[in-house]
């Protein structure tokens, strides 16, 4: 019976053993006939039940497709083909498997690496296994039970082999329905509805990839089409049916209509807390790999039921049970025996003590082993599996951080690591969205891990945290990170708060022996979370009594640092019970004329004792009040304002945490509600409860009169705001939040700083309207007690601000386009002269710490930041705002407000400049065209075109303060840095037909009322270079209108402004995110058109459009042609052309004839002034021409320069070959193939390059001078860098420029271009004693050329080509002929050629490659080259054949000069070369026989075989000296001696000299 017989060929095993069984044979009654009667009546049969064949057929075909795609995957990347989009179709799909004429559609998901859930038609999942034999047996497991499965492919179906029977699986092809193979869509039909077709016979035309394809019938019948022509079709979609002529060809097939496949085996299921636990341990690692193993649970289900099945009790009594049957008889009786009696209650000590007895036992070292991984109990267990969890997720993601892009990252993977392992990475990190939210699921549940029975040992909790340090920080790899890395960093600040007990001891023991508690108070570290303002109110009735007062007091003088206390008394009250009250005036710039405030803090027992004693606490609270107000009528500014401006604060002592924050404040609420007359009569503003919740921090509850929440509301009940929970009762004020309200639907977002809130809010306009497209700010709002805010506290309050920042935009509620906004409130006063000398300080303050972090705050999409001030006046307190807004378009633009505050309210009314002119009323406006448009461009990807302004001035700034320390570095006379200001004065350019060039700076317009989507501006840019200024003209395309696209409008505009800058030679800046030319149609002409189908029926076709005799009336002339009226009244439409006034923008042929217009302007531009352009964002077909024809291009990371986006390609390719426009132009594409000149990763580190570029041309084109500037780096440095000794390669950089500030050029001035194409030759920009140069030097080095494979060819493959150092290859031929030309044209810079090439590469490739081409135009370059051209042979170069050639100062001797090193070489073929041809063995001989005495002994004697013999023999022993003397004779004529007697050099210079 367990006889198998595998093979291609059928076999009759099984039958057999059948046939064996039988009774008949048996008992030996056999015969012929006998056997003939069985197979008659067919007695004997292989039956299996059709649902086990379904699942077995299933699995099968789902294990081969999904071996094959991994298979196909592993080999493609070896081609350089990464996409894992045939691995990802595979997560879950369908087979189709007929069985008994019946089609089942069994839905396959996979969960692991060898696992799968099959189902149908929606039903529920059956879990299923496979492993494969060596043999290639299947062993699978479907519900619980076991089967083996061998299957084969046969033309007619699958045949199988299920527990030793043999079944056949047709295949389910079915004549009479023709589908597509192909994506495209259907040209014509051949053949009519019905129509009879024949075999093979072409019915149909269909267009694929640009091609016309025939589809022929596979069989005889009638077809009738189910699409019409036109129709864009998919692969498989049907096409038509055929009624065939001999129906006995179809087969009948049923689809199966059920839910179920009917598999009549149970499930298994963990039945203990050990299975649950190891379940959910593998559930969570296989989804951690990349598979779909939660299936329907969320992470946090699937989290949840781990730390379930660790929290039993049973779970490690179970492990013991398990590691001791698993020792078996090797187990000592007694610890057998005590071991089974052990309890739920059983600890990991209790185990080490029970095998104490037994250290010398080897026998039970997996016991030892079990009691140190649960020596921290089920905690410690579970500490260890997140860590687990968390280390699988960074194995795979940390080799993607810290690569130039996913396509490095992978191809160094596929380099480093088999392709196995290659594989499964790929495939993990292809699913990051899902094992991100793991992760995330993860730490949420580290409290409730942390709750578990026992406490993580150091080693478990030390590794723990590395690992969310080491989540954390992928924060910086990307925004698919950011969720997963915001959760780490807040698990390790919550982990960094110590505990509360150490903080509190700590606390009290700081108030014991503190004298002043003033000072004390306002001591910025009471802030901290390592003392913290909340655990004051922990101490109110401590032990110790003057601790209790202490605590009170410091906490009312914390309250209120930011006001003015006249008294405060601290003491107990007839009960015992400790009291505060205080007489206190918000801070004015005139105390005398604020309002009197009364402040009392009550403490109760709790909620019930504080409800049962409000009455009577109120009642006491006014007769206070009264005659307080009584006593002190010198401190109030007007007796009869009765105006409710006072407070109480009533403390709980305990935390009522049984009842949630909604049970508590209807309680409150209703308790003030009836006490509502008092609450009025002692002129309350506001009520604030205050729950203590140790070891956590207290709930703050604030119940608000509602006559200062509205203005002319009727009085009533105090009710609770929700915006003032959680935090103490003066932040509401301090952080300024009623103005953010006003404007904005706010939500608090999680923040561990207690003086730190941080809000989410959206327009509330916006948000009336449709809150998915409301714009959405995120409000960082902070308070200090610091008082080095302009001594560099400004750095570190900032920097938290950002933090925090940082955090809240990785929160899933915060928008990809909201807008970021920073206060900061600094609580004590400062003092200067005067609000002048204030703004002086904030501006040159804010201004270095823009330039310092301007990428930061670009990232973090910061708009505002806010930093108030409380000035020193004789009279008392000025508040001050120091602002830095882009709300007025230039990036954060800074500017100080001096205020003016209701004194009853402390909200301030107007903000006024220093000088008292330009007051602003609303601080937080609704959002504004202004900041939608910039919320556009965010969400697009790149920089609001009017905010590159401010960047760029920012950039400007910190090259100023680079100059200063570069100067201050060597000693040099102190550089004077222009005011923020002063550095970028732009002026925007507008069109203007009176001036020369069609635009000028003459009008002005509010920012972002532009009409067209191109903007310009005429800059002054003060530089270290030009300190007096120079101008520079910049165009950019507006994202934001019509998504930036090119129409006739933009079109005229870009050219004007191109051409205004050519004409006076002035740099043009292209800051280019576009959609290319403008697309449309003639909107107005939708609702007039009609349609005319072939015989009126639409499933033969179309016949024309047309319009009718009325419509026609209506339309503008000349807006369509049409032919006469035809028969049936219509006007046929030939020419749809569109009136002015239709298509104001351009639609078609007219926006590509203003491209070609612009493309020439461009061009033009290039030859007669400087171009640049910087891709800040996805440019389009003409605007990606437009980069290249500047020639000179800066690209983002995320600006790709594409003609075709990669969903049209998808779509025209009929498959996800392309998942990013980044495959197509981006930084990986652009910057190898020399496009762009320098990759950059965010829009400030490119306005650093722009304004660093800048740096080394010229104020105009016209100048004969360059961009000069006085040297810091002292002319007569000595230049010490040199080549290494022994001639070994060397990176060239390293002379040219160095850390050590030992090279040619000035420290720290050269700047690479193109450093990603042609890198046998080093390029880029540098200045010698303060004067610009452009720099071609040579790489020595063996580098290596990737050219990518093409995702949409799968049997392309990547090639990598190493290139010999010191050669010309086409690509760096090329490159140097760029270079040549950039430097030459629009920046007239000297040249300096390090020239080190012993020639072209002349292979087979490189010259089907056109070498020669590019080495040619080598030639046409300098010939052209109009400024001084240095060539020179550095130590150890060499220069020679065609690459002397190519650089020889003949070709420009006006401009060319060329010079050697002593120790250089110059020739046309090296030594051993030459030698091989001029100086061969023969001429070797002779000098042997000449210079070698022996040899010339031997010539002397007589001419025998034996002297014959021996002089061989000498000769052979020589040769390789006297080759080596060759070489170096041939050498000889190679020295720059030769070349400066030949005139060839001007003269021999010296590296050092």
């Amino acid at each position: 019976k367990e006889l198998k017989v595998r093979g291609e060929i059928r076999n009759p095993v099984e039958y057999l053993v059948q046939l064996l069984e039988t009774d008949d044979f048996k008992a030996n009654d056999i015969d012929t006939s006998w056997l003939d009667g069985i197979l008659a009546a067919k007695s004997i049969s292989m039956q299996m039940d059709d649902s086990v064949t379904v699942a077995s057929a299933a699995l099968f075909r789902a294990h081969e497709a999904c071996k094959a795609a991994r298979l196909d995957f592993e080999n493609a990347l070896e081609r350089g083909q990464f996409s894992t989009a045939a691995l990802d179709a595979l997560d879950a799909f369908d087979v189709d498997i007929v069985v008994s004429d019946v089609k089942y559609t069994v839905r396959v998901r996979r969960t692991g690496a060898d696992a799968y859930a099959i189902s149908t038609n929606g039903g529920e999942e059956a879990p299923a296994s496979v492993r494969e034999q060596p043999d290639g047996t299947l062993l699978a497991n479907v519900g619980g039970v076991s089967r083996q499965i061998t299957g084969f492919e046969e033309p007619l179906g699958l045949r199988m082999i299920v527990d030793g029977a043999t079944v056949f699986v047709p295949a389910a092809f079915d004549p009479s329905e023709i589908r597509s193979d192909v994506t495209g869509k259907i040209v014509r039909w051949l053949k009519d509805d019905g129509e009879s077709v024949a075999k093979g016979e072409t019915f149909a035309e269909v267009e694929a990839m640009k091609m016309i394809m025939p589809l022929k019938a596979a069989d005889a019948g009638k077809v009738s089409p189910r699409m019409s022509a036109g129709s864009v079709i998919e692969a498989g979609d049907l096409l038509a049916s055929l009624q065939l002529d001999d129906p006995s060809k179809a087969r009948s097939i049923t689809p199966f209509a059920g839910t179920s496949l009917g598999l009549s085996e149970a499930k298994a299921r963990a039945t203990d807390a050990l299975r649950s636990y190891r379940a959910s341990a593998k559930t969570i690692a296989t989804a951690m790999d990349g598979y779909d193993a939660l299936g329907d649970a969320t992470p946090e289900q699937a989290v949840g039921a781990l730390a379930d099945a660790l929290g039993d009790a049973t779970i490690f009594q179970l492990r013991i049970r398990e590691e001791a049957g698993a020792i078996g008889q090797k187990m000592p009786a007694e610890l057998d025996a005590a071991l089974a009696k052990v309890s739920a209650d059983f600890s990991a000590s209790d185990l080490e003590g029970a095998l104490a007895p037994y250290a010398d036992e080897p026998a039970v070292e997996p016991l030892r082993k079990l009691a140190s991984i649960w020596s921290g109990g089920a905690s410690g267990v579970a500490t260890e599996a997140v860590a687990d969890a968390l280390e699988r997720f960074l194995a795979v993601e940390e080799r993607f951080v810290g690569r130039a892009d996913t396509d490095a990252a992978t191809r160094e993977l596929v380099k480093a690591a088999p392709r196995p392992e290659a594989a499964a990475v790929l495939l993990a990190h292809a699913k990051l969205g899902d094992r991100a939210a793991l992760v995330r699921a993860l730490i949420a549940a580290l409290p409730r891990v942390q709750a578990l029975p026992g406490r993580a040992t150091e080693d478990e909790a030390a590794r723990l945290e590395k690992c969310l340090e080491r989540v954390a920080a992928l924060e910086a790899a990307g925004p698919a990170y950011a969720t997963a890395a915001l959760s780490a960093g807040m698990a390790r600040l919550e982990a960094d708060v110590p505990p509360f007990d150490k903080r509190l001891d700590a606390l009290r023991k700081d108030l014991a022996k503190t004298k002043d508690l003033t000072a004390f108070a306002s001591n910025p570290q009471l802030g901290s979370y390592t003392r913290g303002v909340d655990i004051l109110t922990s101490l109110f009735d401590d032990a110790d009594e003057t601790v209790a007062l202490k605590a009170a007091e410091a906490y009312v003088r914390r309250m209120y640092s930011a006001h003015d206390i006249f008294e405060l008394t601290v003491g107990k009250n007839a009960a015992g019970v400790l009291e505060a009250s205080w007489w206190y005036k918000y801070r004015s710039d005139d105390t005398s004329k604020a309002p009197l405030r009364f402040g009392k803090l009550a403490l109760f027992d709790d909620a019930a004792s504080a409800v049962a004693g409000l009455s009577a606490t109120i009642e006491r609270y006014g007769d206070e009040l009264r005659a307080g107000l009584a006593a002190h009528a010198d401190w109030q500014a007007d007796p009869e304002d009765e105006t409710p401006v006072n407070t109480i604060h009533l403390l709980l002592k305990t935390p009522e945490n049984e009842l949630q924050d909604k049970d508590l404040i209807s309680t409150l609420e209703s308790a003030l509600a009836g006490v509502q007359n008092a609450v009025e009569a002692a002129s309350l503003r506001s009520v604030s409860f205050i729950a203590t919740d140790a070891p956590y921090y207290p709930r703050y509850f604030t119940f608000v009169n509602p006559t200062c929440v509205d203005v002319g509301a009727a009085p009533g009940p105090f009710r609770e705001d929700p915006l003032r929970r959680g935090m103490r009762p003066t932040f509401y004020h301090l952080l300024e939040l009623g103005a953010v309200e006003r404007n904005f639907v706010t939500m608090p977002l999680p923040t561990v700083n207690r003086d730190l809130r941080v809000y989410v809010g959206d327009d509330r306009v916006g948000r009336a309207k449709n809150p998915k497209f409301a714009a959405q700010s995120v409000f960082v709002r902070r308070l200090t007690h610091s008082r080095d805010f302009f001594e560099g506290g400004a750095e570190r309050l900032l920097d938290k601000a950002l933090d925090a920042m940082d955090m809240a935009l990785l929160d899933a509620r915060v928008k990809a386009t909201a807008s970021g906004r920073v206060y900061v409130n600094v609580i004590q006063p400062v003092a200067f002269d005067d609000a002048t000398a204030l703004d002086e300080a904030f501006q040159r303050t804010m201004g270095a710490y823009l330039a310092r972090h301007a990428a930061r705050l670009l990232a973090a999409r910061v708009d505002e930041i806010e930093v108030k001030f409380a000035l020193k006046t004789d009279t008392g307190v000025v508040q001050i705002r120091g602002v830095a807004t882009s709300a007025e378009g230039p990036w954060l633009a800074t500017r100080t407000f001096v205020e003016t505050v209701d004194a009853v309210t402390g909200v301030s009314l107007t903000y006024c400049d220093v000088d008292g002119s330009n007051c602003v009323v609303d601080p937080y406006p609704a959002a504004d065209a202004v900041s939608k448009k910039r919320a556009t461009a965010r969400r697009i990807g790149t920089t609001y075109a009017y905010d590159f302004v401010g960047l760029l001035a920012t950039a400007q700034l910190q090259a100023w303060r680079d100059r200063e320390a570069e100067v201050e570095k060597f000693g040099g006379a102190p550089v004077v840095v222009p005011a923020m200001k002063d550095i970028v004065v732009a002026k925007e350019l507008l069109l203007d037909p009176a001036a020369e060039h069609g635009v000028s700076t003459d009008g002005s317009r509010p920012v972002g009322t532009n009409d067209v989507g191109m903007v310009g501006f005429s800059c002054v840019f003060r530089t270290p270079e030009y300190p007096e200024g120079r101008e520079v003209v910049i165009v950019a395309n507006d994202v934001t209108y019509q998504s930036g696209s090119f129409g006739v409008a933009e079109d005229d505009f870009f050219a004007k402004t191109t051409r205004f800058a050519a004409a006076r030679g002035v740099p043009r800046v292209y800051l280019s995110s576009n959609s290319g030319a403008r697309i449309g149609l003639v909107e107005a002409l939708k609702p007039l058109v009609g349609i005319k189908w072939v015989g009126d029926d639409p499933g033969k076709g179309l016949e024309y459009l047309y319009v009718t005799p009325e419509d026609l009336a209506s339309l503008p002339e000349g807006s369509v042609d049409v032919k006469p009226k035809n028969a049936a009244g219509h006007h046929e439409l030939e020419a749809i052309i569109g009136s002015d006034d239709q298509v104001p923008d351009g639609i078609g042929v007219e926006n590509l004839r203003g491209s070609g217009m612009i493309a020439g302007v461009t061009s033009r531009a290039y030859e007669e002034t400087f171009t640049l352009s910087y891709v800040s964002g996805r440019s389009v077909g003409i605007g990606a021409y437009l980069n290249r024809l500047g020639q000179r291009v800066i690209q983002m990371k995320r600006g790709p320069m594409i003609l075709t986006g990669f969903q049209a390609l998808n779509k025209l390719l009929g498959k996800p070959v392309y998942t990013s426009q980044d495959q197509l132009g981006g930084q990986q594409i652009m910057v190898p193939n020399g496009v762009t000149h320098i990759g950059v990763d965010d829009d400030y580190e490119g306005c650093e390059a722009i304004v660093r570029w800048l740096s080394y041309v010229p104020a105009t084109a016209k100048d004969v001078t360059p961009a000069t500037l006085a040297p810091a780096d002292p002319v007569d440095r000595a230049v010490t860098a040199r080549p290494p000794a022994d001639g070994s390669p060397y990176d060239v950089r390293e002379l040219l420029d160095n850390a050590d500030g030992t090279g040619l050029f000035d420290a720290g001035s050269f700047t690479e271009t193109l450093g990603g194409w042609g890198k046998t030759v080093v390029a880029g920009r540098a200045k010698l004693g303060g004067i610009p140069f452009g720099v071609v030097a040579v790489e020595t080095r063996t580098v290596e050329a990737v050219v990518p494979a093409d995702p949409a060819n799968p049997d392309s493959r990547e090639a990598i080509k190493p290139q010999a150092g010191q050669v010309w290859y086409p690509d760096s031929a090329a490159k140097t002929a760029q270079a040549i030309a950039d430097f030459g044209r629009g920046e007239k810079l000297p040249l300096m050629i390090l020239a080190n090439w012993r020639g072209f590469s002349g292979g087979t490739r490189d010259m089907y490659d056109e070498v020669l081409k590019f080495g040619a135009r080598i030639v046409d370059e300098l010939t052209k080259y109009d400024a001084p051209v240095f060539v020179y042979l550095p130590p150890k170069g060499e220069l020679r054949g065609g690459a002397w050639v190519v650089v020889d100062p003949s070709i420009n001797e006006v401009q060319m000069e060329m010079y050697a090193d002593p120790e250089s070489r110059g020739g046309i073929l090296e030594p051993p070369g030459i030698c091989e041809v001029k100086f061969r063995a023969g001429d070797q001989a002779k000098l042997m026989r000449r210079c070698d005495a022996e040899l010339v002994k031997l010539a002397a004697q007589p001419q025998t075989e034996e002297r014959d013999s021996k002089m061989a023999q000498r000769e052979a022993k020589l040769a390789p000296q006297y080759q080596q003397a060759a070489i170096e004779f041939a050498d000889l004529h190679d020295r720059a001696g030769r070349m400066k007697a030949k005139g060839v050099i001007r003269e021999v210079v010296a590296w050092e000299g």
